[in-house]
């Protein structure tokens, strides 16, 4: 995984409920942009981090005036490409796939 100084990492939940996080790199400490990245999260918390396979790299496209400071890491579709791309499928819950069975 690369990422460069104003991409946006995507770290998706781990476990059923807890919402994805949003952070921009500050800082690459890596070779050739490679982790370890210093990353700055929504809320202001700052880590250094190597991130996982739950994590996509959003790339910076435009200029740096999209950063968390300014924009609060909301980073719209026109300034940033998602890579690799994931898609999330919904399966139908349990109940509802059973609705009008009985289980005796």
């Amino acid at each position: 995984m690369r990422a460069s100084k104003g991409d946006h990492l995507l770290v998706h939940g781990r476990i059923v409920g807890q919402h994805d996080r949003v952070g921009e790199v500050v800082e690459v400490l890596g070779p050739d942009g490679n982790p370890p990245f210093r990353v700055r999260f929504e809320d202001g918390h700052e880590t250094v981090m190597s991130p996982g396979p739950d994590t996509t790299v959003q790339h910076h496209v435009g200029d740096s005036a999209g950063s968390c400071q300014a924009s609060g890491c909301a980073g719209s579709p026109a300034l940033y490409s998602a890579s690799p791309t994931y898609n999330r499928v919904l399966l139908p819950s349990a109940t509802s796939a059973h609705q009008g069975s009985s289980f005796a």
